[in-house]
């Protein structure tokens, strides 16, 4: 479709200031990338682009290029993306248009920002379409539209694939033997048989989509390359992630190699898969959803399910302030662990106690894992976090949260009869190892949290 020209004076303007911005100055890949990508927009060869031709023409990978085998583009594209929403959260917040490189997609789209001047009914240009605001999807950031269950489980099938082989042998023997938790028989008098699991009281607390999101297995990847910790900020601007990171220089092919993987831990993948098989009825708002992929905006709504501390899952650190719980990475052979903030008679002001080494810790027979369902950050829906100390942690506390007995554990600590009274809540678990599998011994120590969202939804 032929453009106005004084509209496509307008597109090249903005990609300019784009291109000179902070968060593209940051990364000269990307920037090169959006270069290339506006190049072939303004010639008419947009529609023509596609994985392999960006892996042949801008990344030189040769006519043979495989993006099965290698996903350098669609890294190189995510990290674009990110730069995108880095740009009109911060330089462009102003901005009349917006372009975007829409996920599945390598065109370029521009759209007119509705609420950016007073044209708020004038129509897009492109391919994108405006919702209206009184539709289900209004609520929920394009960015992070609900999918099918569908796609929940192909993806996760796809990620656990390529999980490593330990790990996958590791993880398949905890799902073939699940945790073993006492009778729903002692639940209290007063919950609803239907809601015996801490999984079932979420999603029937809950409206609209549920992002289940896996912890980023890559990030130990990372850090055991460049011999660093990654921060939050650099896991949220992507800059961890570079091709062109500090810590490339000692091997860039090795680098490149690790940056550009999507693995995906097949326990989380089990805890997922299992989500929606055990509870059909709410299966279709179930969305998979890569840690990588998010942004802090995305956080304003809709519900989530994070599995994975802050060390495996850095978005947790998100919704830290709200708990009285709180996580520290291991450092000065001190483990890693849960700080009590709010420290109260009969609890310890460390789980695992202060006194505990990390080599220690490594072979207790015993360990810690972390559960707390908090608001989003616009108080419009839930988010609902499931870590460990250690993966076979996490994975003690996600059968936990499955197990038809979890909600009757909790309410018997807490001394109340049902969830209903509990707007949120902040717990740590004592894990132990039973055989070649970890499992939830009790309820250590718990906080209800006096903070709710605007529309949750009464127990049924």
């Amino acid at each position: 479709m032929a453009l106005d020209q004084s509209v496509t004076e307008e597109y090249r303007a903005l990609l300019e200031r784009i291109l000179e911005s902070s968060a593209f100055h940051k990364s000269t890949r990307s920037r090169q990338l959006l270069e290339y990508l506006g190049r072939r927009y303004f010639e008419a060869r947009g529609d023509a682009i596609h994985e392999v031709t960006i892996g042949v023409e801008f990344f030189q990978r040769g006519r043979d290029f495989d993006p099965s085998a290698d996903s350098i583009v669609r890294a190189s594209m995510r990290q674009l993306r990110a730069r995108l929403c880095d740009y009109y959260e911060g330089d462009g917040a102003e901005e009349i248009w917006e372009l975007q490189v829409p996920k599945g997609d390598y065109r370029l789209k521009f759209a007119r920002r509705l609420g950016q001047d007073q044209s708020k009914g004038a129509a897009e240009t492109g391919h994108l379409r405006p919702i209206p605001a009184n539709s289900d999807q209004a609520q929920v950031p394009p960015a992070i539209r609900a999918e099918s269950w569908k796609r929940v489980r192909t993806a996760a099938l796809r990620y656990g694939a390529i999980a490593l082989v330990a790990g996958t042998m590791f993880f398949l023997g905890r799902w073939l033997h699940p945790v073993s938790l006492e009778s729903s028989e002692q639940s209290p008098v007063g919950i609803s048989p239907r809601q015996h699991s801490l999984m079932e009281h979420f999603l029937d607390t809950t409206q609209g989509t549920v992002f289940m999101v896996p912890s980023d297995s890559v990030i130990n990847l990372i850090q055991s390359f460049s011999r660093e910790a990654v921060s939050f900020e650099e896991y949220r601007s992507r800059s961890a992630f570079a091709l062109d990171h500090p810590a490339s220089g000692r091997d860039p092919a090795h680098w490149e190699g690790i940056v550009t993987r999507e693995l995906l831990n097949i326990g989380d993948a089990s805890i997922v898969l299992r989500t929606a098989r055990e509870h059909p009825r709410h299966s279709q708002r179930l969305a998979f959803r890569q840690s990588r992929d998010l942004q802090a905006r995305d956080l304003r709504a809709g519900n989530y399910v994070f599995l994975g501390s802050r060390n495996a899952n850095p978005w947790v650190e998100v919704f830290e302030p709200k708990l009285t719980f709180q996580f520290e990475r291991a450092a000065n052979n001190k483990p890693a662990r849960w700080r009590n903030m709010d420290l109260r008679p009969g609890e310890s002001a460390w789980y695992p106690p202060a006194e505990s080494s990390a080599r220690e810790q490594a072979s207790a027979a015993s360990s810690y894992a972390h559960i707390a369902l908090v608001p989003n950050l616009s108080h419009s829906g839930r988010v609902l976090m499931i870590g460990g100390i250690s993966q076979p942690d996490t994975e003690a506390a996600g059968e936990f949260v499955l197990s038809p007995s979890s909600a009757g554990a909790l309410t018997a600590a807490m001394g109340i009869s049902d969830l209903s009274k509990v707007p949120s809540y902040d717990m740590i678990l004592r894990t132990e190892k039973a055989g070649n599998t970890w499992r939830v011994a009790e309820v250590v120590a718990f906080r209800i949290l006096q903070t709710q969202v605007a529309h949750a939804v009464k127990d049924k």
